[in-house]
């Protein structure tokens, strides 16, 4: 599955959670972790939006891109600290094992892109990339209140 792809199927994710998710709880802790998803997730999209908009063939492409990444790394990692409520204690580390593969994959595209091109370098932020999508997925099945994630095989296994 190519990058393209992925970001795809990461922002229909985010719909489902902006459309269906956090809305009905009432306690405030609850309330306000799901606004902060929320937002995390907006932010995903207008980044993943920026990502898609890209003209490869612009001499500052790979600058826009490492731009785009960087701020998308900062989202993640904010989304890390965000205080879980108990209703979704079933996500544990996963908000902080999605943030470190995301900053992770960032570097490895600066690695790719930064300089001489990298192939190596691009191959290794893609797997960052994906394992930290799986668990941003992971995170979306819980709080969705799913018992149990969606199965997925974790490039990392």
């Amino acid at each position: 599955m190519n990058r393209q792809a992925k970001i795809r199927i990461l922002v229909a994710v985010i719909l489902i959670l902006v459309l269906s998710g956090c809305g009905k709880k009432k306690e405030d802790k609850l309330a306000d972790y799901c606004d902060q998803m929320t937002r995390f997730y907006d932010q995903v999209a207008e980044i993943n939006d920026t990502i898609n908009g890209i003209d490869p063939d612009r001499a500052d492409a790979s600058e826009e891109l490492l731009s785009a990444l960087d701020r998308l790394n900062g989202i993640f990692s904010e989304m890390s600290e965000y205080e879980v409520p108990e209703e979704f204690a079933a996500m544990g580390d996963l908000p902080q094992e999605a943030a470190s593969y995301m900053d992770k994959a960032v570097t490895s595209y600066h690695e790719a892109y930064g300089g001489e091109y990298d192939e190596a370098a691009e191959y290794l932020a893609g797997e960052y990339y994906e394992r930290a999508n799986i668990r941003i997925r992971y995170m979306l099945s819980i709080l969705h209140g799913d018992s149990e994630p969606e199965s997925e095989t974790d490039p990392e296994e």
